[in-house]
């Protein structure tokens, strides 16, 4: 059931993403350690895509690696409507 709901997630313009459909994202690529500050600051699909890697580092404690890994994935999530995910935490896409 979590993957059927993450692929539709993935349909849905990043920018409508609840702070839940970011929280499936941090799951997915192996930041939930991240949750709580994401949900303390209730990062959003539209906050997300505004954020830094200066705002990932200072202001939500990622370190430069794993905010470079939110922002290619952020970057993905946009450029592919047709991204999917399998095996869990690593993400796919198909550009045909």
């Amino acid at each position: 059931p979590e993957l059927k709901k993450w692929k539709q997630r993935l349909q849905v313009d990043i920018d409508q993403w609840t702070s839940e459909d970011v929280t499936m994202l941090l799951r997915e690529i192996n930041l939930s350690k991240h949750i709580k500050k994401f949900e303390e600051n209730r990062i959003s699909g539209s906050v997300l895509t505004d954020l830094t890697t200066q705002e990932l580092i200072q202001s939500l404690g990622l370190t430069f690696k794993e905010a470079k890994q939110m922002l290619k994935s952020i970057f993905l999530v946009q450029k592919y409507k047709d991204i999917y995910v399998t095996p869990p935490g690593v993400l796919q896409w198909n550009t045909d």
